[in-house]
């Protein structure tokens, strides 16, 4: 989801002229700034010449429902990131954005806490000039599946959100 909102936002700013996507399987959007690359994320290194580009933004995650067991999740949740982030670097990238988890850590006891913690720890090892860490809670938007921790969470929050102002 926020991968996507991003892509749209990239291809319509006027910050690049040039967007690639590197992708499971065909995004079904046609843009004159998009460059669509369409890889097996468990052979990333086959597609590092791919790879040149000054600024990487990585929105990789998955759901244990979809990934079916915690060992699967945390090899698209924590092992591509650090290699695509590790390839790119290679190659040249400059600046790193992650999106992350809220409370984020590698010492938690919350086992998905701790795999977003030992994420941000692996990446921070990887010298780029700039790294930045996205860690949002909630993501409240369109999506493909139906969640309802999500979407019951989503109402408490909108009710609550008095609470959630200021500094």
């Amino acid at each position: 989801m926020i991968g996507h909102e991003l892509l749209h936002l990239l291809l319509d700013g006027n910050e690049y002229g040039m967007v690639t996507a590197l992708v499971r399987s065909p995004l079904q959007i046609k843009h004159s700034k998009l460059r669509e690359v369409i890889i097996d994320f468990d052979q990333l290194s086959k597609y590092k010449d791919l790879m040149h580009a000054d600024d990487i933004y990585c929105c990789l995650g998955t759901t244990i429902k979809k990934a079916k067991t915690k060992e699967a999740m945390y090899k698209v949740d924590v092992e591509y990131p650090i290699e695509l982030a590790k390839l790119t670097y290679e190659v040249g990238a400059r600046q790193y954005l992650l999106v992350s988890s809220m409370n984020a850590n590698a010492q938690s006891t919350i086992w998905y806490s701790k795999m977003k913690g030992e994420l941000e720890q692996e990446l921070m090892k990887i010298p780029f000039s700039s790294t930045a860490i996205v860690r949002p809670s909630l993501l409240m938007g369109e999506r493909n599946e139906f969640r309802l921790g999500e979407k019951l969470a989503e109402k408490v929050f909108k009710g609550l959100s008095f609470i959630f102002t200021g500094p």
